[in-house]
C-alpha cells in the first residue's frame, strides 16, 4: 500500500475512534443519571413518602460573589406532610472527587440544607448522601466520614434501600437493570453518531489488507576506513 493510501486509512480510523470515544464517554457521564432515576423510582414506589421528586430545584440565598449558582438540584427529594419531614438525597457513585476538601463539601451541603429549610420552614429537613459501596471503616472514604460526623448522614446505597425501603433483591432491581440501561444507551448513542458495526471493527480489528505500523528503516552498514587493507589473493600468505 502506498504512503497516501496508508495515511488516509490511519486518518479515517482515527476519526472513527474519536466518535466511538465520544459515544462511550457520553454514556458514562449519563450513568449517574440512570442510577438516580432507578433509585428515585424505587423510593417512590416504597410508599414511605407522599412526594418523591427527581432533580428538584431549590433556590439558593443570594450571593454577591460572581458566577455563583442561583439554585441547587436535589437528586432525590422526598417529602412527607404527615410527619412534616423532608429527606433530600445526594446520590454518589463509586468514583471519588479528590479536588474537594471535606470542609468545603460540608459547607456546600449545609448551604443546600438551609435553602430547603427556608423554603419549607415547618418541615424537619435532613440532607443526606447515598454513596455506592460506602464503608464506614474504609479510610479512603475519610471525606464521607467527615460529613457523617458533622450533620450530613452518609448511607451505603444498597444497605439504605434494603433497610429503609424494603428492597429485597438489590442486584436485580438496581445493579443489573442499571447496567442493562447503560448498554442500551451506548448502543443508541453509537447509532446516532452514524457508526456502524463495520466502523467499530475497522478500528479495533485491523483487516489483513491494513497497513502494518511504519517502522524505521534499518541502518546501512558503515563503510570501511580508507587505510584498511582489504584481503585479496595477492596479499594473502599461505603458511608452508
Amino acid at each position: 500500500m502506498n504512503s497516501y493510501l496508508m495515511n488516509s486509512y490511519i486518518m479515517n480510523n482515527y476519526k472513527l475512534f474519536q466518535l466511538i470515544e465520544k459515544g462511550v464517554h457520553g454514556t458514562k457521564v449519563c450513568e449517574g443519571t440512570i442510577m438516580e432515576n432507578l433509585l428515585g423510582g424505587i423510593i417512590s414506589s416504597s410508599g414511605v413518602y407522599g412526594e418523591v421528586t427527581r432533580e428538584r430545584k431549590v433556590n439558593l440565598p443570594p450571593d454577591p460573589r460572581p458566577r455563583t449558582r442561583k439554585y441547587h438540584k436535589v437528586d432525590i427529594f422526598c417529602k412527607n406532610d404527615d410527619d412534616m419531614s423532608i429527606f433530600a438525597y445526594n446520590s454518589k457513585g463509586k468514583s471519588f472527587n479528590n479536588t474537594e476538601s471535606p470542609e468545603s463539601l460540608l459547607n456546600e451541603y449545609i448551604k443546600y440544607k438551609k435553602a430547603i429549610e427556608i423554603e419549607f420552614p415547618e418541615h424537619n429537613v435532613i440532607y443526606a448522601v447515598l454513596k455506592d459501596e460506602y464503608d464506614p471503616n474504609d479510610k479512603k472514604m475519610s471525606k464521607y466520614h467527615f460529613l457523617n460526623e458533622n450533620g450530613i448522614p452518609v448511607y451505603n446505597t444498597q444497605a439504605r434501600l434494603e433497610t429503609r425501603y424494603s428492597v429485597n433483591d438489590y442486584d436485580h432491581v438496581i445493579d443489573i437493570l442499571r447496567k442493562e440501561r447503560v448498554i442500551h444507551l451506548l448502543r443508541e448513542r453509537i447509532l446516532n453518531l452514524g457508526l456502524s458495526k463495520e466502523d467499530i471493527i475497522s478500528v479495533l480489528f485491523a483487516p489483513e489488507q491494513a497497513p502494518a505500523p511504519e517502522q524505521a528503516p534499518a541502518p546501512e552498514p558503515a563503510p570501511a576506513p580508507e587505510n584498511t587493507v582489504q584481503p585479496t589473493p595477492s596479499n594473502l600468505t599461505t603458511k608452508q
